[in-house]
């Protein structure tokens, strides 16, 4: 799509943007040059443009950046991509809504002129952009039936292994090794608080691949810290390392 579009446009820069937790990521770009690639920039949930398209939802039209840089400096500090030699110096971003959310925009952008963009290729850039949505909804049923096909199997084949005994410690294995193969995950572990010591222990333990039984333990009050973190009983961490609710 964006090498269609870019080249019906004779754009420098065509490129999709998806929202990826808040910022702009781009998943596919088409170049005049290899060198005015923006792939490494990242547009943050403040910048103007993803404001616009998420308040307006509406297509932005930009026919001189340069000239609305002067004039709103403030937001256009913002715009990460301005910042990036070449400038783009006319723009046109679509946004493209999936089921109500925005997944993205469709951006068009020129770096060697000033560009007064027509209502055509406005048009046709929305007429884009609209495509993009019906495919990526689309392709979001497929995953959804996919790996909903993908869960019920793996409880089958938990269910299948956990009916074969009713005994703890050969149950546990079986559960976290389907899981960690499932996941592609690097550990697992089932822990359980031991009353009569007042510690949790790991009851078994998968690793790279391998059940191990290390029989490790935890002071209660490091797992209540820890447990304090939990919303709706899971804690979820996307990042423990830069996570700012965790600490050492």
């Amino acid at each position: 799509a964006v090498e269609e579009v870019g080249r019906a446009l004779g754009a420098n820069r065509t490129s999709f943007r998806k929202l990826v937790s808040g910022d702009g990521v781009i998943v596919a770009e088409h170049l005049s040059d290899p060198s005015l690639s923006l792939s490494h920039v990242r547009a943050s949930s403040n910048d103007y443009i993803t404001n616009y398209l998420l308040e307006n939802r509406r297509t932005l039209i930009i026919d001189d950046a340069r000239g609305f840089a002067s004039a709103y400096p403030d937001l256009a500090a913002t715009v990460a991509v301005w910042q990036v030699e070449p400038m783009n110096l006319s723009q046109i971003v679509c946004p493209i809504f999936v089921n109500g959310e925005c997944w993205g925009g469709l951006s068009i952008d020129q770096t060697d002129h000033v560009r007064k963009w027509t209502a055509s290729e406005i048009a046709l850039v929305e007429m884009v952009a609209a495509q993009i949505e019906v495919a990526v909804s689309h392709s979001n049923l497929f995953q959804e039936t996919k790996q909903a096909v993908e869960r019920e199997t793996l409880i089958s084949h938990i269910s299948h292994g956990v009916n074969q005994s009713n005994r703890s410690n050969e149950i546990f294995p079986i559960v976290t090794r389907e899981l960690g193969e499932h996941l592609a995950t690097d550990k697992i572990l089932v822990t359980r608080f031991n009353e009569a010591t007042g510690l949790w222990t790991v009851v078994c333990e998968y690793f790279e691949g391998q059940i191990l039984k290390t029989e490790r333990t935890f002071r209660t009050e490091d797992v209540d810290r820890f447990s304090a973190l939990a919303e709706n009983g899971i804690i979820v961490c996307s990042d423990a390392e830069d996570d700012p609710r965790l600490d050492r």
